[in-house]
């Protein structure tokens, strides 16, 4: 196993439960994986893992709020779900 797929995402169920960490800051390039497989593994995955999203300033947060922009925007289309932030 690696922190990577196959693929090349993010392998947070991985990543989770090899280490066990306390907190978890990823930091990477655009449209590696980040929000959405931790977004996949912590809201969607009975897990039990306390988490929050964060965003760095206000109008980042802002954006978040439309329609096109929302991170839930494909795991919504995947489970069926209509989240929002």
């Amino acid at each position: 196993m690696s922190i990577y797929t196959k693929q090349g995402w993010v392998n947070i169920p991985y990543i989770m439960t090899k280490y066990n960490p306390a907190i978890v800051v990823l930091v990477g390039g655009r449209g590696i994986g980040k929000t959405y497989n931790v977004l996949d593994f912590c809201f969607f995955n009975t897990t039990g893992v306390k988490w929050f999203y964060l965003r760095r300033t206000q109008e980042e947060l802002e954006a978040c709020c439309n329609d096109e922009l929302n991170p839930f925007k494909e795991l919504n289309n995947k489970y069926n779900k209509k989240l929002l932030i």
